[in-house]
């Protein structure tokens, strides 16, 4: 089962890649693609409900797939080109998500794959989105656990702030955020 279990992650992984470059191109040009672009959005409900259910069933043997799967969805969620009605199952789907994540994976383990995919990113969005995961991890931590990540914490937030440079504000927000959260379990 764990060699499926990677055969199909990565084929997802490289999916959503595809998506996201298909995606591009459709708002790059001027037509209006709703047809493709109404079915890329399924297949990005699919998707994040397959890592849901992933999560759910098997969180452990995921612990290598955990930050990816962080990484990649919080870029699923920022980069959505356009609003439409699937927008709600989208959001549904990420909320079960990260239901999934806060019960089932381990905090130290979600916390160091968290802050690992956040070092990652480069999109101010998408750090926002994995700072908010691992602020309510942190929150669902015991202080005795913190203690050894508190330097990779503090260094996540000082990323975030170098990434925000003042303009994002969501972003610096979630950096302060994160900050406070560890200060308050410590």
């Amino acid at each position: 089962a764990l060699p499926s279990l990677q055969v199909l992650l990565n084929a997802v992984f490289h999916f959503l890649e595809v998506a996201r470059g298909m995606s591009a191109d459709f708002n790059s040009r001027n037509r209006k693609h709703s047809l493709d672009m109404e079915e890329l959005n399924v297949w990005r409900i699919a998707a994040v409900r397959f890592f849901s259910s992933v999560i759910e069933k098997l969180p452990k043997f995921l612990t290598p797939y955990i930050g990816k799967i962080l990484l990649t969805v919080s870029e699923l969620v920022t980069t959505n080109p356009q609003r439409n009605q699937n927008d709600h199952t989208v959001e549904q789907e990420v909320n079960r998500l990260r239901r999934g994540l806060k019960s089932h994976v381990p905090s130290r383990q979600l916390i160091q794959a968290a802050s690992a995919s956040a070092t990652k990113s480069q999109n101010p969005k998408s750090m926002h989105w994995i700072l908010s995961v691992l602020t309510e991890s942190i929150g669902d931590t015991k202080s005795t656990q913190l203690t050894s990540l508190v330097n990779g914490v503090l260094k996540l937030s000082t990323t975030a702030f170098k990434l925000s440079a003042g303009d994002d504000v969501e972003t610096l927000d979630a950096g302060i955020g994160l900050i406070i959260a560890l200060v308050l379990k410590l």
